[in-house]
């Protein structure tokens, strides 16, 4: 990427993307999001290492996840300092 773009945050986001782009690719449970790490099966990657990412960008993304009972999952890993905001899709 020749330019970043965005906050001063967001920049920093993207260049700690870059530097974590080997991982990337060798990770197929995670995925790069620009701007946030996208954890496909946390269970996979571990709680514990997306917490460190999380303290690390202040955002993850837990992608395509069941929404049954995850929100609450989450409360207890991570505490109530986080909120959960989620993306819900019309059924088809």
């Amino acid at each position: 990427m020749a330019e970043f773009f965005g906050t001063d945050s967001q920049i920093e986001a993207q260049k700690r993307m870059l530097v974590r782009h080997s991982w990337i690719k060798d990770t197929p449970e995670v995925a790069n999001g620009g701007r946030v790490l996208n954890f496909l099966e946390p269970d996979i990657t571990g709680w514990d290492q997306i917490k460190l990412y999380l303290g690390e960008d202040g955002v993850v993304a837990l992608t395509a996840q069941h929404k049954e009972g995850f929100v609450e999952r989450l409360g207890s890993i991570f505490g109530p300092e986080y909120s959960f905001p989620s993306v819900f899709r019309r059924r088809r």
